[in-house]
């Protein structure tokens, strides 16, 4: 963080079994379980990416479900 500052994301996937099972079903884990906390990361990863690139009308605090 102290190195990248800016380029660093705020957003943490935390490991979930949901996330690991996915690949063996051959599905997204969206797919696989789209209310899992992986699931909900990546979701969150994801409008954290198009908010720091002006790609979004939501806000950095719009979390898609605050955990």
């Amino acid at each position: 963080r102290k190195h990248f500052q800016h380029m660093v994301f705020e957003t943490i996937i935390q490991r979930n079994t949901k996330l690991s099972e996915a690949p063996s079903f051959g599905v997204p884990v969206i797919q696989h379980d789209a209310a899992s906390r992986g699931t909900v990361n990546y979701l969150n990863l994801a409008r954290e990416l198009l908010t720091k690139n002006g790609l979004t009308k939501m806000t950095a605090v719009d979390n898609i479900i605050n955990n």
